[in-house]
């Protein structure tokens, strides 16, 4: 594993668009590193709308979606009151009731997992999808702990095989996405979808394993603009309990070591963000940097860490100390 912290990697040398790097094409595992979850919500966009430019139809075009990608849109609804009318008679109706069309489209189209956060005492905090996009082998990473008995929790890296629709794909419509015809469904048309692990788990654990829809008591973050937002309580959601995981932040690539990692940005304001991502790719050929690092910022090392490191040391040495016959006051 490359620590790439060090001067002699000559990291410079990796950035796109010089010493003749480029981005990487036909590279389905390659991951990009991102500062915030907002920015690898646009990440996965942007790579699947490539996807999708290069891969669909025009929406004017008169022949069908190819069959290997699908959207899966989540369903919302609010508690709340309604009128309803019951033989010509109106009355009030409280309960759980469907958002409006319009609201709908709005979190389909314009809002990502970072706008949608559970609060289940089981998820809370987890990052739920409202349109999920798949085909085979897309990255996903499981948000519950659920299934911790079965090998899966929050965090399990996975790839997607399929999914299996109630009615056989009757129930699925193309979709204008991008300009393009994409073959799209709601959650409750979806049966269970099929994932493997990636990368395959150690020992007799089972390689694949299928996922339900699942419902979440959540939030709903609509941004306004950069400093304003507007939250929608008490909403329930139900999606498949996973992320895209084409993007991840550093915090998600603790403990994980990649053959290739595209690096979208810095963040500096994260103590040790730089060195935890940068330790995550095997090979100096392996990395990419979209923005080049600033290699003349200080990176400080915090007084904490310090004196944990002096704990440490500390407690190691002691035993040799006493097997010399040093005690405390010496």
């Amino acid at each position: 594993m490359t620590h790439c912290m060090d001067r002699s990697c000559k990291n410079e040398n990796r950035l796109i668009g010089t010493h003749s790097v480029t981005l990487p094409e036909n590279a389905p595992d390659a991951c990009y590193a991102c500062s915030t979850n907002k920015e690898r919500n646009g990440v996965t966009a942007a790579t699947y709308k490539k996807h999708i430019l290069e891969t669909h139809p025009d929406i004017s075009d008169h022949t069908s979606p190819p069959d290997h990608t699908l959207m899966i849109e989540a369903i919302i609804t609010n508690r709340g009151t309604w009128q309803q009318t019951d033989n010509n008679k109106r009355r009030k109706k409280r309960g759980r009731k469907q958002v409006s069309k319009a609201v709908h489209d709005t979190i389909i189209t314009q809002l990502g997992d970072d706008d949608i956060r559970a609060t289940d005492f089981t998820s809370k905090g987890a990052k739920i999808e409202p349109a999920l996009r798949l085909h085979p082998g897309s990255h996903l990473m499981c948000i519950t702990n659920d299934n911790l008995d079965q090998g899966r929790g929050n965090g399990t890296l996975c790839k997607c095989l399929r999914a299996k629709l109630k009615r056989n794909g009757q129930e699925r419509k193309w979709k204008n996405w991008d300009g393009k015809k994409v073959w799209t469904v709601s959650i409750d048309s979806v049966e269970w979808i099929e994932l493997e692990h990636y990368p395959p788990p150690h020992g007799n654990k089972a390689q694949t394993f299928k996922l339900t829809p699942q419902e979440f008591s959540a939030t709903i973050k609509f941004p306004l603009n950069q400093d304003i937002n507007i939250t929608l309580g008490n909403a329930t959601v139900t999606q498949f309990p996973v992320n895209s995981n084409i993007a991840t932040t550093g915090h998600k690539l603790q403990g994980t070591s990649k053959d290739m990692i595209i690096i979208n940005s810095w963040n500096y304001r994260c103590t040790n963000w730089v060195y935890v991502v940068l330790s995550r790719v095997r090979t100096r050929k392996g990395l990419f940097l979209i923005q080049p690092l600033d290699e003349q910022r200080q990176f400080i090392v915090p007084q904490e860490l310090i004196r944990f490191e002096q704990r440490l040391m500390e407690q190691k040495e002691r035993p040799i100390l006493d097997m010399l016959g040093y005690n405390q006051q010496d």
